[in-house]
């Protein structure tokens, strides 16, 4: 009987030879962003092993754009964006600026971030569905106008307005889908290198007008994500969210101890993107 680390090597060769069979097949280009100094652990490397352990239906690259972690290897694809040292949403625009110049990515690419972890199997087309937390129309009340996400909030729901969009809220911190033709063309039409909108809900609102989105709402019972947002949440309800959702994803408050052994439980296995 094989042992527990013949398995396990039987497994890595086996994901070796399918990643071969499909090298002539399309892919897909995943880029996240990183700056080094607003790392809080390692969730990029988590979140990179969560996407090699469950993106089961297309072949990918990866693509870090602005800062390069110490750690990762050469099968990862690395552009330089140093850190504006501006607001996080300006800084973001020219790592966004960066990706739609570039080459090498395809016109249609993945965004998305360190904290993002896929806990199930995930395909092609879970990516590209078109998800909303809400109408944001009698919805501002719950951002702060005190924060800078609050504010950001506004601004763009204001913009939507004066322009005449729906004010669908898009911003659910999930991978999204963008062209890159698109992309560059909101630019252009929004200044977005000097104005904090929020990017999402301006790409959607625009381009898809018409579109009839997944809505998550506010409750728990949707089956595609859950958020870890406290140190202590609830853990019998998370551990039953785990084997029902497809993904987790964190907010700073989330990063506790705990929430670290349980990321490393899940993905104990290193990526090819590490070396």
């Amino acid at each position: 009987m094989a042992t527990n680390a013949e398995l396990r090597q039987q497994l890595k060769e086996l994901k070796a030879e399918n990643r071969a069979l499909k090298a002539g097949s399309p892919f897909i280009d995943v880029v996240y962003p990183n700056v080094e100094k607003f790392v809080q652990w390692e969730e990029l490397k988590y979140s990179l092993r969560s996407l090699e352990k469950n993106l089961v239906d297309v072949e990918f690259r990866v693509w870090i754009v602005g800062d390069k972690p110490e750690w990762l290897s050469e099968e990862a694809r690395f552009i330089e964006v140093p850190c504006t040292g501006k607001a996080a949403r300006v800084d973001v625009a020219k790592k966004r600026m960066a990706v739609d110049r570039h080459r090498e990515i395809n016109e249609e690419y993945f965004w998305m971030n360190d904290d993002i972890y896929f806990i199930n199997p995930v395909t092609y087309a879970d990516l590209c569905i078109p998800k909303i937390l809400e109408d944001l129309s009698g919805r501002m009340n719950r951002y702060n106008p005190q924060t800078q996400w609050g504010r950001d909030m506004m601004a763009t729901f204001q913009r939507l307005k004066a322009e005449k969009l729906p004010t669908l809220n898009y911003a659910i911190h999930l991978p999204y889908r963008h062209e890159k033709t698109k992309s560059i063309e909101l630019f252009r039409l929004f200044d977005l290198e000097h104005k904090p909108y929020v990017f999402a809900n301006l790409y959607y609102n625009l381009f898809y007008p018409h579109l009839l989105p997944y809505s998550l709402g506010l409750e728990e019972t949707n089956n595609l994500l859950f958020c870890v947002n406290r140190p202590n949440p609830n853990w019998d309800l998370l551990g039953r969210q785990l084997k029902a959702k497809k993904f987790m994803n964190n907010s700073e408050a989330g990063m506790s101890e705990r929430f670290k052994t349980l990321l490393m439980s899940l993905f104990p296995e290193k990526s090819r993107f590490e070396r």
